[in-house]
């Protein structure tokens, strides 16, 4: 099974003194018998990373919910290599 279904779950943090602020977000692939794991800082640009994975009004509603600390589900399926090498682009910003 090459599709993975792809969860993001929000790292809020709290203490900053101008309210609440995405620290990172764990985001975790499954095709049900395997799984993988990446952790996201957020360095200003999730919103236009998550759009690059995404359609720009899918982006906007998962930052929207991410943002109110909500674990979101995406409701499409990825392959792997997809996944990794997007993760991969991440770490190097």
């Amino acid at each position: 099974m090459n599709d993975y279904f792809l969860v993001a779950a929000p790292q809020i943090d709290s203490h900053k003194a101008d309210g609440k602020r995405i620290e990172c977000v764990v985001f975790v692939a499954t095709n049900g018998i395997a799984s993988h794991r990446w952790v996201i800082q957020n360095t200003g640009a999730l919103s236009l990373d998550i759009a690059s994975l995404v359609d720009a009004g899918t982006a906007a509603r998962v930052m929207q919910r991410l943002c109110e600390g909500e674990t979101v589900l995406f409701y499409q399926t990825f392959a792997l290599e997809q996944l990794e090498l997007w993760m991969e682009d991440r770490a190097r910003d």
